[in-house]
């Protein structure tokens, strides 16, 4: 006798949220002697990231701006976004949509 009433995996939709989403700038450096590679956020200078790949330095630099951003949000406190600087000499430039 198959059941009449099978199981919900499927939950209704509610309201639609809001999710933030924020431009991070990031400047990367070229690798150092050491072979590391920097980056730093243009548009909010107090996060920068350092590792030995690239991709290891997006994925720390946005998990960073992430974290910092965050902060900012939950504290109710404007975001200190700035003007990016101009790049150093060597640095490439990456442009990254960050959801919190």
């Amino acid at each position: 006798m198959a059941d009449e009433h099978p199981p919900h995996h499927v939950r209704a939709l509610g309201p639609p949220q809001t999710v933030p989403v924020f431009n991070c700038q990031i400047y990367v450096a070229p690798r150092d002697a050491g072979g590391k590679i920097s980056a730093r956020c243009a548009n909010l200078p107090e996060v920068a990231f350092s590792a030995a790949t690239e991709r290891e330095v997006l994925q720390g630099i946005v998990a960073a701006f992430k974290r910092t951003v965050s902060g900012y949000v939950e504290r109710g406190e404007a975001i200190p976004f700035i003007a990016p600087p101009p790049k150093f000499p060597g640095e490439s430039e990456r442009l990254i949509g960050v959801h919190l």
